[in-house]
């Protein structure tokens, strides 16, 4: 379960920049919820907080009973995976290479991916019909194609909590229900 209590947190200091101001919500275990609202006004914001890629000024999360902002990195990706709106890539990785970085949190020290990290990630191409990609460049896919394979790279993490930051973006009709389809057996 996910608890965010009196979340306060913005861009900046003072509480003039507060973009969130006493934000408060449960979502029980194997619930699919959505967060709707206007542009600006702090969907994105809510998600970086539970993700930690931001802290919040004031406000507590919990996952599951535990403190997630106090949490060590690879703890947290062990139990929740985040697929963006856009990612734009940094190097020319294989796609079969980026879906193995979800699996990073399982790799342990300086070991390499094991077959069954191998054998997680292949099934989540499968799954999203993206296998056929598997050894090109992701820096030479179009933005859909991407976006399918940081679906597959959070999938691979085997996550218990999945946040999507308009997950649909830049799919095609037919991507776009299969990834609806995917988090819809999920949930």
């Amino acid at each position: 379960m996910l608890k965010v209590r009196d979340l306060h947190a913005g861009y900046g200091t003072g509480r003039s920049s507060e973009v969130l101001k006493g934000i408060s919500f449960e979502i029980g275990d194997d619930t699919f919820a959505c967060i709707l609202g206007a542009n600006g006004c702090g969907k994105t914001t809510i998600l970086k907080n539970i993700l930690c890629l931001m802290r919040p000024s004031n406000g507590s999360i919990e996952f599951n009973g535990c403190d997630i902002l106090k949490m060590k990195d690879r703890e947290r990706a062990k139990l929740i995976a985040y697929i963006p709106q856009a990612h734009t890539p940094p190097f020319p990785f294989t796609v079969r290479d980026v879906v193995l970085m979800g699996r990073y949190s399982h790799i342990h020290g300086a070991s390499r991916e094991s077959e069954n990290d191998i054998r997680v990630a292949d099934e989540m191409m499968e799954e999203l019909g993206i296998s056929r990609l598997a050894d090109r460049s992701y820096t030479e896919l179009s933005g859909g194609q991407r976006q399918m394979v940081i679906i597959a790279r959070a999938l691979a993490q085997e996550p218990e909590l999945l946040i999507m930051d308009e997950p649909t973006n830049n799919l095609d009709f037919g991507n776009q229900y299969r990834v609806l389809e995917k988090v819809r057996s999920l949930a």
